[in-house]
Order: structure tokens, then sequence, then C-alpha cells
């Protein structure tokens, strides 16, 4: 790879991948993102959701009750279908938790997929042992070896908490397989290698790596991280190509630009919020997603109203429009791989109109080029190899 480089790898045609439709509504709804906690019980130095929104009681039994019914009027929900709780810490509401599932799995033929994002804190062996017996999709922020991690996740009172996650990070991952993963946030001076191989020395087989999105500008990645990732990019798509040997663990967020590269289910915005898939907040009220929960600019409704659809069709006009309505993705050799950036991190934390960010776009053209390298090469030398990146099975992921 080269590491000066930000236009187009050679004889890749964006237009071969540029999707031919755009969204129309109106959606239907087919997944929802329920903030039970309304709170976390650690206070990261980085916390996008600690800098932008507000706090909140714990959701009630009557409001997931309510949000069961949003999704699944007359008790059968669509398909596919998913329910993900992941604003504040899940787990401070373990109840609800257990109710959801009990929910689910008593009303109806064909249960939507449970997934949790939780900063592992609380992560006991009984409750792990619940989530894997239960089926629940579990999702782990650990950012690294401890003297990383502890850095920036800390308690309240500042200690670290890379001790807490260790041995249920190891039992998840030899519990849950493929349902598990953990997030890394590289901040500056993350070495993207490092933070990898720690991970994976815990048997963890998911792997995701994303570039912190920040207020302070000494947080964030500069130059010099972004070459340490691609060099890292350029290691691990080597020892993809390799022949024979075991495979290192998935790196999710260069597969998904490989089946982006591919041509496989790309889009003009990078995810479904706002349109199939909307956030609710502890109160019962609507978002686009989890990240806007108790932004009310953003909000889109509530449980007990409906959706406003003047609100729904305003956001996918604006904070939540394609990515070919938007200048600096218009400009990209990679926008058909990535389907634009992230809404909540565009509109709170970009350079203003909602416009893409600089460096963070730079990590997604990072991951883009890797994945176009990948399926290029196995395209001439090994195209029965690319079937190893085909989804699975269809729905959401």
């Amino acid at each position: 790879m080269d590491l000066k480089a930000v236009s187009a790898p050679p004889d890749f045609d964006p237009e071969a991948v540029t999707p031919p439709g755009r969204p129309v509504g109106p959606w239907d709804v087919v997944s929802l993102a329920l903030d039970v906690s309304g709170s976390c019980n650690l206070a990261c130095r980085y916390c996008a959701e600690g800098l932008t929104q507000p706090r909140r009681p714990p959701m009630t039994d009557e409001v997931l009750d309510a949000a069961w019914r949003f999704l699944a009027p007359g008790g059968t929900p669509p398909k596919p279908c998913s329910v993900r709780l992941g604003s504040g810490e899940p787990l401070l509401n373990l109840p609800l938790l257990q109710r959801l599932t009990w929910i689910v799995e008593h009303g109806a033929a064909d249960a939507p997929a449970l997934f949790l994002t939780t900063n592992g804190t609380l992560l006991s062996p009984r409750v792990c042992e619940w989530l894997a017996e239960t089926g629940w999709h579990v999702k782990v922020s650990l950012d690294g070896p401890a003297a990383v991690h502890d850095l920036w996740r800390v308690t309240p009172t500042g200690e670290g908490t890379y001790h807490r996650l260790v041995g249920p990070v190891r039992q998840l991952a030899q519990q849950l397989g493929d349902r598990f993963s953990v997030t890394a946030v590289l901040c500056r001076g993350a070495d993207p290698g490092g933070v990898f191989a720690a991970i994976a020395d815990l048997g963890v087989r998911r792997i995701e790596l994303v570039p912190v999105a920040a207020a302070d500008p000494a947080i964030l990645p500069d130059w010099r991280d972004l070459q340490r990732y691609r060099r890292f990019l350029d290691e691990h798509v080597g020892r993809l190509l390799e022949e024979g040997g075991a495979p290192p663990p998935t790196l999710i967020r260069l597969q998904d630009r490989i089946r982006a590269a591919m041509g496989l289910a790309n889009s003009y915005v990078g995810c479904a919020a706002g349109r199939a898939f909307l956030g609710v907040g502890p109160g019962g009220e609507l978002y686009p997603c989890f990240r806007f929960i108790g932004l009310e600019p953003y909000r889109l409704g509530s449980l007990e109203t409906g959706l406003d659809t003047e609100a729904v069709a305003a956001f996918a006009s604006r904070a939540g429009r394609p990515w070919d309505e938007r200048s600096a993705c218009q400009a990209c050799w990679a926008a058909p791989l990535c389907g634009g950036p992230c809404f909540a991190v565009a509109e709170c934390f970009g350079p203003g109109d909602g416009e893409p960010l600089g460096l963070h776009c730079d990590y997604v053209r990072a991951d883009s080029w890797a994945a176009v390298r990948v399926v290029q090469e196995l395209q001439h030398a090994h195209p029965e190899r690319l079937l190893a990146f085909l989804p699975v099975a269809p729905g959401l992921e």
C-alpha cells in the first residue's frame, strides 16, 4: 500500500460498485436500539455519548413492552429483525435484558436477533453463561493491552478497568464464537498492530478497530497514527492473502469493505438509522439511532404517538442524507464502498453542516484501499477464496 496515496487504487472503478438506486421511503422498521439504562458506570475519557447526551432515567418494563409492540404489532416482528442494546451501559439494567429475552422467546415463532454492546465491567461468569445460553450476540469495548485500555476506559474515580474484562472476554470468546466481537477505539498514539494482537491473544476471532470521535484534538489520531494504521492494514492483508496456515482473526471493518468492493449490499447511506433502524429512549422517545437519543433536534416521534413522518423525511434529507448529496463524499473515490459517514459522528463532530471528518475518512479510505487490493489479487489468482467473505446469511449485521 502506498502510505501517501489518497487517490483510488489502480484499475479500480468506483462506478462499478455504485448502487443502482437511492433509498426511498417510507421504510418498514426492522431494528430498534433500546437505551435501557440511561447511564453508564464508567467515565471514559473520549466518551462521545458523555459529551453529547443528557443523563436519563432507566427504561421501565412498560416502555420495553411498548417498544416490542411497536416492532412487532400483533406479536409478529418483521423478518429479518433485531433488537440492539448499546447506549450507556445496558447491564446496569439486567432485569430488563432478562425481560426482553423472555418476551422474544415467548412472543414470536421467528424471534429477532438480540445484540448487546457493553463495557464488560459487569460481566460476571454467571451473566456470561446466561448470555451464551439465551443466544445473545455480544460486543465488548476493549481498547487493547492494559497500558492502552486503562489510559482511556476508566471508572469515575480514575481506576483502570482492563483487569475486569480479561476473564469475561476469554469466556465469551470461547462460548459465543462468531456471536462475539471486541471493538477497540484508536486514539492518538495507539499501535493498531499491538491492539489487534493483544485482543486476539484473548481468543477473540472478530475484532473491530475504529478511530475515535472526540472533541478534544489531543485525543484525535494524527497523520502518524494514520500511517501506523496503513502499515498494520498492509501486514494484515498480507496474512489474508497467504496460502495455507490459519487465517488471522476477522478485522470487521476490512471485511465489510471487502464485501463492498465485491459489490455486495452497497448503499447510498452508511446505515439504516432514521429509516429501517430507530433508537428508543428510556421514556419511549424515537430517534434515528442510539447515538442521537436525548438530542431533541433529532427526535422522530414516540412509541405512544408513532413516527412523525415530517421529522423522518427531514432527517433523511438533511442529517441522514445520502453520500451523493455530501460535498466531501462526492469528491471521494471510496464513497460507494463506505456508504457515507456515520450520521451522528458527522453531525456532532464534523466540520459543519453534517459533512464527514477529514482524518476519520482517511481511515475509511485506508480500509477501502486494502479491501480493493484483497479483491483484485484474489480475483486474479484465487477467485474461489473470495467465497469466504460472503455473508453466511442475509440480514442486519
